[in-house]
């Protein structure tokens, strides 16, 4: 049996993976519900169980050989940002230019 290691309800990552799973109608024994992705991940490298983790996470301390990566669907993986900021405030150059090129993407 894999053991599946999930992060708390109410988390991003735990609402994607109930998602995920609904979507496939597979309801998961969740053995563990951790706090953060990074040690969810680290358990996963030695040999704990398995994971749901961003590529954000994969990127800033790299892949290992221990584990296996499987990149979701788009459709999955994408979530909405908003930026908040004070009507009739300054804003500096590089703010208005940040939002315009965040808008762009859109």
């Amino acid at each position: 049996m894999t053991i599946r290691l999930f992060l708390k309800e109410g988390n991003d990552t735990r609402i994607k993976a109930d998602t995920i799973c609904q979507s496939e109608n597979f309801n998961p024994n969740i053995v563990f519900e951790l706090d953060q992705q990074i040690t969810s991940y680290n358990l996963s490298i030695n040999g704990v169980g398995i994971s749901f983790i961003s590529d954000i996470l994969i990127q800033s301390i790299g892949k290992t050989a221990e584990v296996c990566y499987y990149k979701l669907p788009k459709e999955f993986t994408s979530r909405e940002i908003y930026f908040f900021y004070k009507h009739n405030r300054y804003l500096k150059q590089a703010t208005r230019e940040f939002l315009k090129m965040a808008k762009a993407d859109n």
